[in-house]
Parts: structure tokens; C-alpha cells; sequence
């Protein structure tokens, strides 16, 4: 069997600040190399705080910036593949990118194809359908942004190319007010809502049937925690192997106080050819 060890960490990250955010993942990459991580997936738009709002995008980079060159420079040096999501800028146009940062130094950019209606008021362009492939060991690799994930066009090119491992980033959540108190779970009601969140946000349920037809394992990784200006994630990532058996996982947390940054990894197999 061929082996694969990746890994997914939701960190809390913060608007407009880029280099503190930077410590974050570089922080969380020295741990993930340290447990023997080869691959580690960040969540969408981390680099900016989970935030595609009109201040955010007018914090845009280009793929050989500064701080992507510094994600570069941490794969060489922690010895894995980063792949992080930022706001990409190509010339005039705007793209919700997942940046792939190899330990070799080589840099590229998945842009996000199913924009929301958010994302296309806000100045962004869609990206591909046509995922970019990435080779991490023996395993052929892909990436889709969010709501790429139900979109039939990309998952055809993704059976097309024959994908076998696919990373998942996704920054779905709110705003601090949409999230549950510590102090609301002394309620009836509040244990209430916070059972029908959970059931949400604790268990991958809809990627077993997935991973099995598709005989594909799914890594997906989702920010946590207030961002300081527009929003707030509830976290959960998980790490799915083609069996359909869950690897690893890091369950939501709708309640405030109970948020936190936290990595999942696990070893994934396949059969060799």
C-alpha cells in the first residue's frame, strides 16, 4: 500500500493583519512537519482573515508576493506541502485562490470556479472549471474551493483526471452575534439549538457515500474564531480515505468560548499499481 500522511489545521486568523496570520501558519507547519505531515491545508481566504469583503480584496496578491514567497519558503523549510487560501491578484482581475506552496519552491494558484453572489458583487472573477494537478508523492491530488465542491462541472474534471486525493477548503460561518454563548447552554433552548449545530458541523456524513463511489479521500479544512471585522467560522475539518472511513477529524464549535486553532492528521492509503 502506498501512503500519504496529510494533514488540516483551522487556525484562527485575522483581517488586515497578513504577517501575524503568516506566524500563524508557519506555527502550525512546524507542527504539522514535527508529527511527520507531508501535505497541511489551511482554509479559504486565511491568509485575510477569512474575509473576500471590498477591504479585504484591496489587500490582494499577486502568486510571487512577498508573504506567498515567505508560504514558499516555509514548505522548504518545514519540508511539506502548504496549501493556503488567500485573495489573488492577476493584473486587474481578483480570484479566491488556494495557494500550493512545495517543498522544492515551486508556487501555484487553484482559483475558485462556483463564486456566490457575495463574491461576484464584490469584484471577483471565477476561475477554471479545469483543476490544476498536483502530484504529492503517489498520489494524484486536486483542489476545489467550497462551493466547488457541488459543482458538477469540476467534479467531472475531477473524474476526468482521475483524482484521488482531494483538498477542501472552505471558510463557511458568520458573524460573532450568529454564534452560540457559553452561557446559552444552561437553556433548554440554547442546548437545543446547539444539538441541531453540531449535527451540522460534527461528523462528514455527506462524504462517506462520496469517497466510496469515487474511491477518492477528501481532506477538508474550515477557519475557526472571530476575524475582528465580518466574520466568524465555526471550524470543522476532517480527513476522509477513499474507504470512507474518517481519519481525522476537528468537530465544529458554534459556541464562542469554545473556539480554537487545532490540527488533525492522519495517513491515507491506496492499493499500489
Amino acid at each position: 500500500m502506498l501512503r500519504l500522511h496529510v494533514g488540516s489545521a483551522q487556525i484562527s486568523a485575522r483581517f488586515g493583519d497578513i504577517e501575524g496570520n503568516l506566524g500563524l501558519i508557519d506555527h502550525w507547519s512546524g507542527h504539522a512537519a514535527a508529527c511527520g505531515v507531508e501535505a497541511l491545508l489551511f482554509s479559504e481566504c486565511v491568509l485575510h482573515g477569512a474575509s473576500i469583503a471590498p477591504e479585504s480584496l484591496a489587500q490582494a496578491l499577486s502568486l510571487d508576493a512577498p508573504a506567498c514567497r515567505q508560504i514558499g519558503e516555509m514548505a522548504g523549510r518545514h519540508g511539506l506541502t502548504l496549501l493556503v487560501g488567500f485573495n489573488e491578484q492577476d493584473g486587474d482581475k481578483l480570484y479566491n485562490s488556494q495557494l500550493i506552496a512545495h517543498p522544492d519552491g515551486t508556487l501555484q494558484a487553484q482559483r475558485k470556479h462556483a463564486l456566490n453572489g457575495q463574491e461576484l458583487a464584490n469584484g471577483l472573477t471565477p476561475g477554471p472549471v479545469e483543476r490544476l494537478p498536483i502530484r504529492i508523492g503517489e498520489f494524484r491530488c486536486h483542489v476545489a474551493i467550497c462551493a466547488d465542491w457541488g459543482a458538477p462541472a469540476v467534479q467531472a474534471d475531477l473524474d476526468r483526471q482521475g483524482c484521488e486525493l482531494l483538498f477542501l477548503p472552505t471558510a463557511g460561518g458568520g458573524r460573532r452575534d450568529d454564534m452560540l454563548r457559553a452561557e446559552t447552554l444552561d437553556t433548554e433552548a440554547g442546548l437545543a439549538a446547539y444539538v441541531v449545530r453540531m449535527k451540522r458541523v460534527a461528523f462528514p456524513f455527506e462524504s462517506i457515500d462520496y469517497c466510496l463511489r469515487k474511491q477518492r479521500a477528501v481532506v477538508t479544512c474550515n477557519g475557526v474564531g472571530d476575524n475582528g471585522f465580518d466574520m466568524c467560522q465555526e471550524g470543522h475539518c476532517t480527513i476522509m480515505d477513499r474507504t470512507g472511513e474518517l481519519r481525522g477529524l476537528i468537530p465544529g464549535a458554534p459556541v464562542l468560548e469554545y473556539q480554537r486553532s487545532a490540527l488533525t492528521h492522519a495517513i491515507l492509503l491506496k492499493p499500489a499499481t
